[in-house]
């Protein structure tokens, strides 16, 4: 062949080559500059260093942000990055965002009747607190237990883990005084403990996500003899889970309203003044009770943001 032909082949040839590689290249800084997240990876890439949460760019791998969860107000499917919800963040740490009227806190609060007090409480604050988007979800006579009565873990999973909730509240285990069905029959004995603690694990795994705060109200003091134990045992393992998990918090409603871990129904406010905290069955909370829970609860959630 024609060495003039072979030059000009070869000039086109690295022509083309350049001009790919400049389009790459130009596209590369394109991205890069609308995406402070991909802009932050390639700084950390070229320099070795790590981010906050001691990742490289590498282990963090960002996603385009169109096609990850942008905020829990607006849809349903709750995204799987974890760091996302803390980088969107104002001081990239909080597991929740500042509650404002703009984007209030979506609450929900469920569990058996003993949740009746939380949610009690939850309602009375949101209707001053504008700042909260508020869900009660209360079925009595249910538990951990008596899965074949109501599936606690069955239904958060299917019906309520992925719904837009900032936070979920739950609390319940007063029904729990009883042998599970078709399993351990020794209250409080070690299989029991064990298939207890399996049971509220499984809930918590099931409406845990990115972004999400869960709260578990342990059981106050009862008053029935044939109930006087169940708190302390069932307060044991729900505490273990949740005081020492990422995102989970766990509120001791005994110490609010049962001083000393014992039943009582009054208490004396800041004022001197006897309140009734609890009502006559020994077991539920009256209003000022329900208030004092919520409030600590509510004193936790705000801890947890912004």
């Amino acid at each position: 062949m024609n060495p003039k032909i072979l030059w000009l082949l070869a000039a086109v040839w690295l022509g083309a080559f350049g001009l790919v590689g400049s389009a790459a290249a130009s596209n590369t800084g394109t991205t890069t500059q609308d995406n402070p997240y991909l802009a932050a990876d390639e700084r950390e890439l070229i320099n070795g260093g790590e981010n906050m949460f001691g990742l490289t760019a590498d282990a963090r791998s960002w996603s385009a942000p169109d096609i990850r969860w942008p905020d829990l107000s607006a849809g349903l499917n709750i995204g799987s990055e974890e760091l996302y919800y803390y980088w969107t963040r104002e001081n990239h740490y909080s597991v929740l965002p500042k509650a404002t009227l703009a984007r209030p806190l979506s609450i929900y609060v469920g569990g058996d009747s003993i949740a009746g007090g939380p949610a009690l409480g939850f309602r009375e604050l949101a209707k001053t607190d504008k700042t909260i988007l508020y869900f009660e979800d209360v079925k009595k006579s249910t538990g951990i237990v008596n899965s074949w009565f109501f599936d606690w873990e069955t239904y958060l999973q299917n019906e309520i883990s992925d719904r837009p909730y900032d936070v979920i509240i739950l609390s319940m285990g007063g029904n729990d005084w009883q042998p599970f069905y078709k399993g351990p029959s020794t209250i409080a004995g070690t299989e029991w403990m064990a298939e207890y603690k399996r049971r509220v694990e499984a809930i918590l795994a099931s409406v845990s996500r990115p972004g999400r705060l869960i709260v578990w109200v342990g059981l106050p003091a009862f008053r029935p003899v044939s109930l006087k134990k169940l708190p302390g045992v069932v307060n044991a393992i729900t505490k273990d889970i949740f005081a020492s998990r990422p995102r989970t918090i766990w509120v001791d409603a005994s110490e609010i309203v049962s001083p000393s871990g014992v039943w009582v129904k009054y208490l004396t406010d800041s004022h001197g003044l006897e309140r009734q905290v609890r009502v006559s069955d020994g077991v539920h909370y009256q209003w000022h009770g329900a208030e004092l829970v919520t409030a600590a609860v509510w004193q936790q959630i705000l801890s947890s943001t912004d």
